[in-house]
């Protein structure tokens, strides 16, 4: 099981038989298929995924992990619970 969790303001995430309609402040949305032996479960910003196989569990994870990078100095985009980042300092 894997809990990704999505930063920021406007990021809406919707899912209908098995795909997953994702926007995250692009101009549509973006369309995932997953597996038939994967489970998804959405609660507000947070994204349960369940898979029988690990293989499966880790491609869908780095596949939604990469459509929105973590920024570093504005903590928005996609992170793993329980993942620690160091915000970097802006310019002064």
């Amino acid at each position: 099981m894997n809990i990704l969790k999505c930063y920021g303001i406007g990021y809406k995430i919707k899912f209908k038989e098995n795909y997953l309609y994702l926007r995250f402040g692009y101009s549509h949305y973006i369309y995932i298929r997953f597996p038939l032996n994967c489970k998804i479960f959405l609660y507000k910003k947070y994204i349960f995924i369940y898979a029988t196989l690990l293989n499966s569990l880790t491609k869908l994870r780095t596949i939604l992990l990469q459509l929105r990078r973590l920024n570093c100095y504005k903590l928005k985009g996609i992170l793993t619970l329980g993942e620690r980042i160091a915000l970097k300092q802006g310019k002064v």
